[in-house]
């Protein structure tokens, strides 16, 4: 059996920008690497968002339980996480720490903009907050109907709520909008993270401090193996551990 060939060295990229922060001479270095770092981390939300898609599809083809409340709120849990990822990954603004979006807004054509708004207004409107009755695309979300009921001793109370755990124009939105923002969140990263390497490998600077944040892969990682898996994965912006905590 051939032995494995040995890792590679790796380095903290986060730790090498906060290193070289008050140092004039690196802000572009340090500007695109922050980039980058952002645009990897919306990918990967926009890669859940398609793992979100993947499964309701799966799970809408499939006569499990179907009617019951369990399956609906399967259903409406897997549009609404899907629907949360892609406004986390592209939406506007962001508040004091957080990451933030990348606005995709302008590169995208006038139909793609209606899917994209669509999918923010349901998101803040009707996923995150409740707007009692209110319309947002063709549909109102959350309605309610306050009654009160006779029986055989007077009137008594009787309040329901009405919920849209699935709606097709944003299944469908979601459908068409998803792989745009992909390829568009995608492109930025490697635009970013390809602009800081080679500021990287032409400093000497750089390259010292790069030495004094080396870091061992395998505790990164959790393993050798998951390690392995990650640098062969490393040129696609899609390199997610998922644990589970216990």
């Amino acid at each position: 059996m051939t032995p494995k060939a040995d890792l590679p060295r790796f380095a903290d990229l986060r730790a090498i920008e906060r290193d070289l922060s008050g140092k004039a001479e690196y802000r572009r270095l340090r500007a695109n690497i922050q980039r980058a770092i952002t645009a990897q981390s919306c990918v990967t939300d926009i890669t859940e968002a398609t793992g979100c898609l993947l499964a309701l599809e799966k799970l809408l083809g499939s006569p499990r339980k179907r009617g019951t409340a369990e399956r609906a709120s399967t259903e409406g849990a897997l549009m609404s996480t899907a629907v949360q990822l892609y406004a986390r990954a592209t939406g506007y603004g962001q508040s004091r720490g957080e990451r933030g979006p990348i606005s995709i807004a302008a590169e995208l054509t006038p139909e793609q903009l209606k899917d994209h708004e669509l999918l923010l207004v349901v998101r803040h409107r009707a996923i995150a907050h409740v707007y009692a009755n209110e319309i947002i695309g063709a549909h109102a979300w959350n309605s309610d109907a306050v009654l009160i009921v006779e029986d055989g001793w007077g009137w008594v109370p009787m309040i329901i709520s009405q919920r849209k755990h699935l709606q097709d124009e944003v299944l469908h939105a979601l459908a068409r909008q998803v792989p745009v923002a992909d390829e568009i969140l995608t492109r930025r990263f490697h635009e970013h993270l390809n602009k800081a390497v080679d500021l990287l490998n032409h400093s000497p600077v750089a390259i010292a401090v790069i030495e004094r944040n080396l870091v061992d892969p395998k505790v990164v990682c959790g393993s050798e193996e998951t390690a392995r898996l990650m640098l062969a994965r490393r040129g696609d912006g899609r390199v997610t551990i998922y644990e589970r905590s216990p």
